[in-house]
């Protein structure tokens, strides 16, 4: 272990205060940046799972599958109609479910789906389904996106735990897909995920959708038993990624069907893990991003997230690729899925790396729930 230095508070940065003293005890924590490479031995034993994890957040991921399917089971009324596009509005982990299904359906023939960020710019909505949703059911985003989305003559439909975004569909006389209020947004991707495709089943013809939400269903409940935490190390893909990464900073790499799966586990391990890593995808990162492993790769680790419904030239590529930075003593990790269709492919890669975040978070002795500098700068927004 390196010896750390600590460097004097930016001028912007509080001087008094009880402000002061977090912003201090922030300062003081060692990094990567400040204290050079800090060796971490991976350690997730019960004991120091039951030390940290004081709002037993891996109680929660084990049971997504079962929230997964009272997800998939959730009552959905909308009004009967030909839809010509559908669009989804969310923020942070409630937009997850959004790029995954979006991702999903692009390697299927049928509709496609659009997913909004930030400020909705959509125009001429009128024909569009758009589904509105938000764990909290506080996203300011989401809940101004709502209000342009039905101004402009769409058909709305929202999916949240209750709070602003239900008091404003209620108003209006929408229909809400009410789920539980979880713990955090993040933990809620289960829910999201299966009412969102829940909502798109019913108004646009997606063929063998029963099926394959049938198998993922399946297909999570599997994994569950192979990554959950009595599981050991030798039998549990989560564990075995998260010490590969463990001292390393994580370059996942999604193809054009696991973009969105790599840009959840990016945001897993920034929230559970506090820890930073970078998502990028084919076929873009050919042309790019690839060029950077010519220099300096210290303290980085390559995470491919593969598909059986990747492109064909983007799976040429990126085992050309592979092979490339094996050849330089680059150490590679490769991550699929289970389940005998994309869905549950998709769905189960994106348990299994989400379980590894917790790993992570736990054998770098962090408690993975609380997020006090998102809450924080939401605190300031508001």
């Amino acid at each position: 272990m390196t010896k750390c230095t600590l460097h004097p508070l930016p001028s912007y940065l509080p001087s008094s205060g009880s402000s002061l003293k977090r912003t201090q005890r922030l300062a003081a924590r060692p990094n990567s940046v400040t204290c050079g490479v800090m060796e971490l031995q991976f350690n997730v034993s019960s004991a120091r799972i039951s030390r940290l994890d004081r709002s037993k957040v891996h109680l929660v991921y084990a049971s997504w599958p079962r929230l997964a399917e009272e997800g998939a089971r959730v009552a959905v009324e909308i009004p009967s109609k030909e839809y010509t596009r559908a669009v989804y509005i969310g923020m942070g982990g409630s937009a997850s479910a959004g790029d995954i299904i979006s991702d999903w359906l692009k390697s299927r023939r049928g509709p496609k789906l659009e997913v909004e960020k930030g400020t909705f710019q959509h125009s001429g909505m009128r024909g569009a389904l758009v589904l509105a949703c938000s764990a909290s059911g506080n996203t300011s985003e989401t809940i101004e996106g709502a209000k342009s989305a039905l101004q402009r003559g769409a058909t709305l439909v929202s999916i949240c735990s209750g709070g602003r975004l239900e008091e404003f569909a209620r108003k209006n006389g929408l229909h809400v897909v009410k789920i539980p209020r979880g713990s955090a947004p993040r933990y809620s991707l289960p829910h999201l995920l299966y009412s969102a495709l829940k909502v798109l089943g019913k108004a646009f013809e997606i063929n063998g959708l029963e099926e394959e939400v049938d198998d993922s269903l399946r297909a999570l409940s599997e994994t569950r038993k192979k990554i959950e935490v009595s599981t050991p190390i030798g039998r549990n893909p989560s564990k075995r990624l998260a010490a590969s990464v463990l001292n390393s900073i994580p370059k996942i790499y999604g193809s054009t069907v696991t973009r969105g799966v790599a840009f959840r586990f990016k945001n897993a391990l920034n929230e559970n893990a506090k820890k930073h890593a970078f998502a990028d995808s084919t076929p873009e990162l050919f042309h790019n991003e690839i060029e950077a492993w010519d220099g300096d790769s210290k303290g980085f680790t390559p995470v491919f997230l593969r598909h059986s419904r990747e492109p064909q030239s983007e799976g040429r590529r990126i085992d050309s690729m592979i092979r490339m930075l094996r050849a330089s003593s680059v150490k590679t990790v490769e991550e699929r899925g289970s389940g005998g269709t994309p869905l549950g492919e998709l769905s189960t890669l994106t348990y299994l790396l989400d379980f590894a975040s917790y790993y992570i978070a736990i054998a770098s002795g962090r408690d993975p729930y609380p997020t006090p500098l998102l809450d924080a700068l939401k605190r300031g927004a508001d």
